[in-house]
């Protein structure tokens, strides 16, 4: 039972559902589909039960994901409130930066508070237990197949030019390799070639080092059109306080990921125009702004 189902008072997640807003007659059409599941177990050819639960959410459901997710907002809405009356402290990269407590992700959890008996409740009550030894990191994935490229680790992380030629290499040897994996065969078309779009006689076949630059470029472009984002808040404290990103510059001892971004930066700093509005945030001196392909910022003042 434990496994297939997880903890979730059903009186929390109808509470919830009210404090977002959802009318009382559709939650309780939903809680009726939740709280009406019954039980009967079988043993030596002898059934027993009924058995009426009080909680729980059943995995495989197709509900399961969006309930579970009201229930995370709730549980993240009630650490931030205690973060922010400072019963709880979470971890900041500068003084100025946001405070962060904890992290969701789609197959699991962190959460930051400092080592004290009374913090470390939250652990407890949570049952995080300390493991013995950390688990191995895997590193990037081995290619099976062409272009099986770890495209998160190329949104955050500028490889190194040995690196895309070792994938280049995999990917280029599953074209031509032969029966038992024999790469020693005939190669057909240089890899610029396979590299072509198909119009122009190629395959299509990314580039890895470019490919790597353009997934850069989108995470920095994210950072740019979403600056309310925790994690835009968090690189501005950090690395343009007083600007803003396009005018960032690497800095002093900055991170990898930060000096990975800074690659994708400059290729969005090449191609990349303000649309003026009110032109309070616009400095007209150093934002390009000028609808010109040769020339975007101002020069000089006549």
């Amino acid at each position: 039972m434990s496994i297939a189902y997880d903890r979730v008072e059903w009186e929390f997640l109808r509470q919830m559902l009210l404090k977002l807003g959802f009318c009382e007659e559709w939650v309780l059409k939903l809680m009726a589909m939740v709280t009406t599941v019954r039980y009967q177990f079988s043993h030596g050819g002898t059934i027993f039960g009924q058995f009426i639960p009080s909680r729980g959410l059943r995995q495989g459901d197709p509900l399961f994901p969006y309930l579970f997710l009201v229930v995370a907002e709730g549980f993240s809405a009630m650490l931030r409130t205690y973060d922010r009356r400072g019963l709880l402290h979470g971890i900041k990269v500068t003084p100025r930066a946001p405070s962060v407590s904890h992290l969701f992700f789609a197959d699991g959890t962190l959460y930051f508070f400092r080592a004290e008996i009374g913090e470390t409740a939250v652990k407890d009550a949570l049952g995080v237990k300390e493991i013995a030894t950390p688990g191995k990191y895997l590193g990037l994935p081995s290619i099976a197949v062409v272009q099986a490229i770890p495209n998160y680790v190329m949104m955050l992380f500028l490889l190194p030019t040995s690196t895309c030629d070792l994938i280049e290499k995999a990917m280029n040897e599953f074209w031509w390799r032969g029966k038992g994996g024999d790469t020693g065969g005939m190669r057909w078309m240089v890899w610029k070639g396979l590299c072509r779009h198909k119009e122009d006689g190629g395959l299509a076949v990314r580039e890895v080092q470019n490919f790597n630059l353009a997934m850069l470029a989108k995470t920095t472009w994210s950072l740019l059109i979403r600056p309310e984002a925790l994690v835009s808040r968090i690189y501005q404290a950090r690395y343009f306080l007083t600007g803003d990103l396009l005018t960032a510059t690497v800095g002093n001892n900055p991170s990898y990921v930060w000096r990975s971004l800074c690659a994708g930066l400059q290729v969005l700093q090449g191609g990349c125009m303000r649309r003026i509005g009110d032109g309070d945030t616009t400095k007209i001196f150093h934002t390009p702004w000028l609808p010109s392909e040769h020339l975007q910022v101002i020069q000089s003042v006549p």
